[in-house]
């Protein structure tokens, strides 16, 4: 077990005929190889549900609020069923992270609670991706978020992002627990509790500390999913069978690409993609040497084969160097383009002026 590395990639080169070159490496050599990840666990002959609850380790004292969350997950089977649908996609790499990171199960479930299980989970305060990561959040662990892309919404980046966070807040407070909540409702909050104990001069464990009602929910919804997986019988859930295996594969993304036509390289439909890919917020993605995409195991080598034997272009898009500083109007004009296309491609302000020298991405089949 462990974390994904560099030593698990088979490398698999493609015609230089092929591939467009990504937009950072313009001139580099037009020679694309692909990067698969082919690392399976010893443990893939295993069920999946039984992996986890080998691995839970919190503990409780007051078992009566967890089974009261965990009925009332119980109570909409057709929630927990969409959730356990989408988390059936996700929970392999997350296990697999915490495991290699010695942190317990538990930790694997928050995206339950943050997000469903939906990386493309939003709400009105801005947090995103599995993990339910706030746009300050995201920053402090460097998550990239710009016009191409969030990576609070990337799997591997925020996962790895939110349980480095998860591993501070435990070491800070010593208690996976109080772990939990600092990440649900702020360390400094978790620390103005603390502090109030310590003046009273009373223990400042997780168990007689006195937590908000709804702050204190939070740890017994997350151990009251703990149950549905532990006792799935009880709670009359029924689980999806899932080995434990990878569900998705790591493939380098090194030149520009459409999202449409990397589903359709890997057969299988746009939503599937993005499910595995949900970062990308423009129809383009924009290929760098160390950028990867996610496919279902299943189809990585439907992926290789097509690509390798794709006649057509991977881009609808292409990248121009603005000679002179112009408007957006002007170079619209120039390639036969509206100008919508520009913005919408391009982090342009309304009414800038474009510097020379600057690239901009444009609609191929327009060029004149």
């Amino acid at each position: 077990m462990g974390s994904l590395n560099e030593s698990s990639y088979a490398a698999v080169t493609a015609p230089a005929a092929i591939p467009e070159p990504a937009l950072s490496n313009q001139g580099a050599n037009t020679e694309q190889t692909l990067a698969v990840n082919t690392q399976r666990s010893p443990e893939n002959q295993k069920d999946l549900w039984s992996v986890m609850r080998t691995r839970f380790q919190l503990t409780v004292a007051n078992r009566a609020p967890i089974e009261l969350q965990a009925r009332r997950v119980a109570a909409s089977q057709a929630s927990v069923q969409i959730n356990l649908e989408h988390a059936s996609r996700y929970l392999f790499y997350v296990l697999e992270e915490a495991a290699a990171r010695e942190m317990p199960a538990e930790v694997a479930l928050i995206p339950f609670l943050e997000s469903g299980f939906s990386p493309k989970s939003s709400s009105g305060l801005h947090p995103a991706g599995l993990w339910g990561l706030m746009p300050v959040a995201g920053k402090s662990l460097n998550l990239s978020q710009n016009f191409f892309s969030d990576d609070r919404r990337d799997i591997l980046l925020s996962t790895r992002a939110a349980l480095d966070l998860l591993q501070s807040l435990y070491a800070q407070f010593g208690d996976w627990r109080l772990a939990l909540i600092a990440y649900n409702w702020g360390p400094g909050n978790v620390m103005s509790v603390v502090r109030r104990q310590q003046a009273l001069k009373l223990p400042t464990d997780y168990d007689h500390l006195n937590f908000p009602r709804v702050i204190q929910a939070y740890v017994a919804k997350l151990m009251g999913w703990r149950e549905l997986i532990t006792d799935p019988e009880r709670y009359q859930v029924s689980l999806p069978t899932l080995a434990y295996q990878p569900y998705f594969v790591e493939v380098a993304a090194t030149h520009n690409i459409d999202i449409s036509v990397a589903a359709d390289l890997a057969e299988i439909s746009v939503a599937e993609f993005l499910y595995l890919n949900p970062s990308f917020n423009k129809p383009l993605i924009r290929g760098t040497a160390d950028h990867k995409i996610l496919l279902p195991a299943t189809q990585v080598d439907v992926f290789l084969t097509n690509y390798l034997t794709h006649q057509e272009r991977f881009s609808a898009w292409e990248t121009v160097v603005v000679s002179q500083a112009q408007r957006p109007e002007d170079i619209a004009k120039k390639h036969n383009i509206s100008v919508k296309q520009i913005y919408e491609m391009n982090p342009l302000a309304r009414g800038a002026q474009i510097n020379a020298g600057s690239s901009i991405l444009i609609p191929k089949a327009s060029k004149q």
